[in-house]
């Protein structure tokens, strides 16, 4: 699939684009607020979820790790304890 900035995709595809399960971007969609568009249904039924990659992406993009910061802190901490304990 071309990797097009604006494409809308259910969540059947984007459950294949990111590895994420179609019920773990439901639970995204209800509990932490993942942008998306309920189209309308027919016959009283709900219609078709779908997301916008680059709105994924953004989304995603919350969620980010520094790992260099992440060891960093880490190293602080064992040497604050350690010198602590040495005291």
């Amino acid at each position: 699939m071309a990797d097009t900035p604006d494409r809308y995709l259910d969540l059947k595809r984007l459950s294949e684009r990111s590895c994420l399960g179609v019920s773990t971007l439901r639970g995204y969609i209800r509990d932490l607020g993942l942008p998306h568009y309920r189209l309308p249904g027919s016959g009283g039924k709900t219609g078709k979820i779908v997301v916008r990659w680059t709105e994924f992406n953004q989304w995603m993009l919350r969620f980010a790790s520094n790992r260099q910061q992440e060891v960093s802190d880490l190293a602080g901490r064992i040497l604050e304890d350690f010198n602590r304990v040495s005291d």
